[in-house]
């Protein structure tokens, strides 16, 4: 709560694995501390632009602004175009990261992804498919797509 309530959140996954604690338990404190303390303290939830520049910052990307700004607007597009609705916010960055690689011409694999968002890949695959049939709306007017050019 307190990375949150500076503007660094992180997830409960990147807090247990620095800690080495399970995060199943933890997550249970932490829901139960956060209503605790819900009248006192206003903790803001984590969001896109918090935690996918993170992401991408620790891919080592080429085109590390690019695919930054595509995965953004992916991720904050898929609630109106997709039903992404109840997924984790790591794992629909995860994959937004992944979609905005592929239109941007990064060569990425979905286990350099799951190496930093810890996500599986088969979360990971599984959001991609939910927004694949919408992504030339999910994607920034004007963008092309790398995988029509080859």
């Amino acid at each position: 709560m307190g990375c949150r309530k500076e503007g660094s959140g992180r997830t409960i996954k990147e807090i247990c694995d620095l800690t080495h604690v399970d995060n199943v338990p933890f997550g249970r404190v932490f829901r139960k501390v956060q209503h605790l303390v819900k009248e006192t303290i206003v903790v803001p939830n984590l969001n896109m632009e918090n935690i996918i520049p993170r992401f991408c910052n620790q891919l080592d990307l080429k085109n590390e602004r690019l695919v930054q700004r595509t995965a953004l607007h992916i991720a904050n597009s898929a609630d109106k175009f997709c039903d992404v609705q109840g997924r984790k916010p790591d794992s629909i960055a995860s994959a937004a990261i992944y979609l905005a690689c592929q239109e941007c011409g990064e060569r990425i694999t979905m286990t350099q992804i799951k190496a930093v968002t810890s996500t599986s890949e088969v979360v990971t695959r599984t959001i991609c498919k939910l927004m694949t049939p919408s992504l030339q709306k999910l994607l920034p007017s004007g963008s092309v797509s790398q995988r029509s050019l080859v």
